[in-house]
């Protein structure tokens, strides 16, 4: 189980405001995939799509004061109707109370907070998703001596029907 929490079963506004987009910088990828090692006669390996990156301040903040972030946000797009974003907040960095809900299981630490979303499209592990608005999840990250990777514990998901 790895921990317990004790926002569990409960529901709060979630916000996402972009601060202050005249700051924001924009880079454009245009991808267009590597040679390959002369093995494979230099053809291209890898075909990926041009893409928008930009990276802007942001607030992420929920009703309930679980999160009261100030962050950079970087927000890819690959297309003029969503964008989408993955964001870890380091424990030290977490402002809200989020990590002070989640108890660890013996042997693990609370890491950090882990947030996940695109703007009118699904995300990793969405069961449903919401037209024009962002869909997306966050999570404690609780990690362990002997694990390569952070466990994802105490999810909440936004809007609450995109969850399980």
């Amino acid at each position: 189980m790895y921990s317990t929490k004790s926002l569990s079963g409960t529901e709060t506004s979630f916000k996402i405001t972009f601060v202050d987009l005249t700051t924001a910088v924009a880079t454009y990828i245009d991808s267009k995939g590597g040679g390959c090692p002369p093995m494979r006669g230099g053809r291209p390996c890898i075909v990926c799509e041009a893409s928008l990156e930009i990276v802007t301040a942001a607030k992420l903040v929920t009703g309930d004061g679980a999160l009261d972030e100030s962050v950079s946000l970087k927000l890819t797009t690959r297309a003029a109707t969503t964008a989408r974003f993955t964001l870890e907040v380091p424990a030290v960095n977490v402002k809200g109370t989020y990590l002070t809900k989640v108890t660890p299981d013996p042997g693990f630490t609370r890491s950090g907070v882990y947030v996940e979303g695109a703007f009118g499209d699904s995300f990793s592990g969405s069961h449903q998703t919401v037209p024009g608005v962002w869909n997306g999840f966050v999570a404690a990250e609780l990690s362990k001596p002997g694990y390569i990777n952070p466990v994802f514990t105490a999810h909440g998901y936004f809007p609450p029907q995109t969850g399980p």
